[in-house]
């Protein structure tokens, strides 16, 4: 056998050991795919120094959330649409249509809540099983629920006092009850 030869002789094949039309093999059952948390889900995981309320109404508009921290006030919306977002300073898009005027749950809601509640707020909206493109339009934060997460974790820089969390508290729960009382 020349040098060639010897370099370049096949191996030989070994055979399957597993037969798939061998029906005696013990199958695993399949996996259930896991299901994506939502935001609900990722708010409940933040740490104790987090209060988060739910479906916070003002002047007829409401906040899916709102999460006070002595790192901020942060209004978290949490939209129905779901797809390719895509977010740059000049708008945001949706599966390639563009949402015109930002959705007015987000603009109209805030300046109102501000004042009530004394503070800034930063708005951010959440986007569920979504291909999320760029982070920010204006003021307004585009996240997945992942990145939520990691962005309201990393948050280390104190902006309110205890007495002013206090106070933002007190107000939102005032408008909790106002809200039950005109629900049906």
């Amino acid at each position: 056998m020349t040098f060639f030869k010897r370099l370049f002789k096949p191996k030989p094949v070994e055979p399957e050991l597993d037969d798939p039309d061998d029906t005696e093999q013990e199958d695993t059952p399949p996996q259930p795919r896991p299901i994506p948390k939502g935001v609900g889900d990722i708010l409940g995981e933040m740490p104790d120094e987090w209060l988060i309320r739910e479906n916070v109404t003002i002047e007829r508009m409401s906040v899916d959330y709102i999460a006070v921290s002595p790192y901020g006030v942060f209004c978290i919306f949490e939209p129905a649409k779901r797809g390719k977002v895509t977010a740059t300073p000049r708008g945001l898009y949706v599966n390639g249509d563009k949402i015109e005027p930002l959705p007015t749950d987000v603009t109209g809601v805030l300046k109102p809540l501000r004042k009530y509640l004394g503070v800034p707020l930063e708005p951010i909206m959440v986007f569920r099983d979504s291909e999320i493109m760029g982070s920010e339009v204006g003021a307004l934060k585009i996240f997945s629920p992942e990145r939520l997460k990691t962005y309201l974790t990393f948050k280390v820089e104190y902006l309110h006092s205890d007495t002013e969390l206090r106070e933002v508290l007190k107000r939102i729960n005032v408008l909790l009850e106002e809200a039950k009382k005109w629900r049906y």
